[in-house]
């Protein structure tokens, strides 16, 4: 079971990793948002791209790809993170590699949790929605009324 809360888009989580170069323990709770608007996923681009590096971006490492588009993705979905995930340059930079993948992959299984609940909950009204037609507890769209509307 996860450890991870939701609160509407937002999803609270704690995360606690050692280092694999350093050998330093990191602990902390995060806020992440579970999904990035169309703006902020243009954002999270353009930061992966300059991280990258403009001169031949294609030939980065696939460790520097990977660290790079953590790094943006996290610093847009990031609300709220302890004061050892801060950093002068961007958030997280500074930490080892695996740290600040473990942070991404739980911000990843928060918009998977989200995704799953947001169908969870569709389904449902779809269901209830479904039942009062059949029940005539409501009327289908064609036969709702318009009066009082400016259509005929």
């Amino acid at each position: 079971m996860s450890d991870i809360k939701l609160d509407g888009s937002l999803a609270e989580f704690h995360f606690d990793g050692i280092g694999k170069e350093s050998g330093e323990s990191f602990s902390g709770d995060f806020v992440v948002r579970c999904y990035l608007n169309p703006l902020e996923i243009l954002k999270a681009d353009r930061l992966y791209r300059d991280l990258m590096g403009p001169t031949n971006p294609h030939l980065a490492s696939s460790e520097a790809q990977n660290f790079s588009f953590a790094l943006s993705q996290l610093k847009y979905r990031m609300v709220k993170s302890p004061a050892g995930w801060k950093n002068t340059e961007i958030d997280g930079g500074h930490l080892d590699a695996n740290i600040v993948v473990g942070v991404l992959n739980k911000a990843i299984e928060a918009q998977m949790l989200y995704k799953d609940k947001s169908v969870e909950r569709l389904k449902s009204l779809q269901h209830k929605l479904t039942e009062q037609i059949k029940d005539e507890t409501l009327k289908p769209e064609e036969e709702i009324s318009l009066e009082g509307s400016n259509e005929e």
